[in-house]
């Protein structure tokens, strides 16, 4: 996986690429926690549309909700989080929304860039 950290005017981008891999998705996701922090950011938008499907898609049901559930402890309640994901992932994300959702988190999946940023509460107006 090849993580890509922009900061954007008032949230973090993650674009996230390449072979997919629990563990390797939960260390990016606590040095994402880190550089959050330390930004100060309460939004983080993970876009997870150039994540191989073929490697997310052989992921067990049993690895993600450990996953979601480990995140879902990690991540502070005052972050909102939303997932960008194609439509060949949205089942499996949904599935992760739920777990991590019904753990107290603060968190949107959709596959509609404009509905993530609007979730998160970013101005999309070019007045």
């Amino acid at each position: 996986m090849t993580v890509r950290y922009e900061e954007r005017e008032s949230y973090l981008y993650v674009g996230i690429a390449g072979d997919f891999s629990p563990s390797a998705a939960l260390d990016e996701f606590h040095i994402c926690l880190k550089r959050v922090i330390g930004l100060h950011f309460k939004q983080i938008l993970v876009d997870l549309t150039l994540i191989k499907d073929i490697g997310f898609l052989k992921v067990s049901i049993f690895q993600l909700y450990e996953l979601s559930e480990q995140i879902a402890e990690s991540l502070p309640i005052e972050i909102n989080l939303a997932v960008l994901v194609n439509n060949r992932q949205k089942e499996g994300a949904m599935f992760c929304e739920n777990v991590m959702c019904n753990r107290g988190a603060r968190l949107k999946t959709t596959i509609d860039y404009m509905e993530a940023l609007k979730w998160l509460g970013i101005n999309t107006d070019h007045d």
